[in-house]
């Protein structure tokens, strides 16, 4: 008899797998205009599909933990970069556009010392950490541009996205910690609650893909 959490699972999973498209496809029939947030939102969204089609395809089941390592490390580099298209200062641009560059160092170095098995859940919370803080600086400084409207600026839905998703991370994360309950179970359940927030982010990222300007036409 097929278990009913393993069937929500592969729903989840088919539903997850197609959720980034969606915004591409809002920004697609809006004719949206061209700017540095939408152009990476874009190609978060193409590169998180291919990701998942990988998943779910069973291709190859040899270099799965390398894929996902590389894939998780280079969502983190497109989500990171995507929030230094705020308005920034040109100090704080090159400051961040730094880190960056040091962070992925760090990591690269890390993977070829140590194996691309070193430390797993550790850089995991540390990417959903350093993202979860740059969401919220983010939505700080909307909230205290007064001379915009939060709901029509697709930053504001796209860092919701990542808190939504990351921020998820962190909890689920801290919470095993915690409790060091790894029964099959509760990984089920885990990757269940994962399914609904990857999902979740991209809704929230294609809300803001839907107040997204229309591009004039000629």
């Amino acid at each position: 008899m097929v278990k009913t959490g393993s069937i929500i699972l592969t729903v989840l999973s088919v539903m997850a797998t197609l959720a980034p498209l969606l915004p591409v496809v809002i920004l697609f029939v809006r004719h949206a205009n061209s700017s540095p947030v939408l152009l990476r939102l874009r190609i978060l969204c193409a590169f998180t599909f291919l990701h998942h089609v990988y998943e779910i395809s069973g291709l190859s089941t040899d270099h799965t933990l390398f894929v996902q390592t590389i894939s998780a490390l280079t969502a983190f580099a497109i989500v990171y970069n995507l929030f230094m298209q705020a308005p920034l200062p040109p100090r704080v641009y090159q400051l961040l556009m730094h880190l960056l560059v040091s962070y992925l160092s760090v990591m690269i170095t890390i993977y070829a010392l140590l194996g691309i098995q070193a430390y797993p859940r550790t850089i995991q919370a540390l990417h959903a950490c350093v993202l979860v803080v740059f969401a919220l600086i983010i939505l700080i400084t909307l909230i205290r541009n007064r001379d915009i409207t939060l709901v029509r600026e697709p930053l504001f839905w796209i860092a919701g996205g990542v808190l939504c998703y990351y921020g998820m991370t962190l909890l689920l994360e801290f919470v095993t910690h915690i409790t060091g309950n790894t029964s099959p179970a509760s990984e089920a359940e885990k990757r269940i609650v994962y399914r609904l927030a990857d999902i979740g982010q991209f809704v929230l990222y294609a809300a803001g893909a839907a107040t997204t300007q229309r591009r004039r036409a000629n």
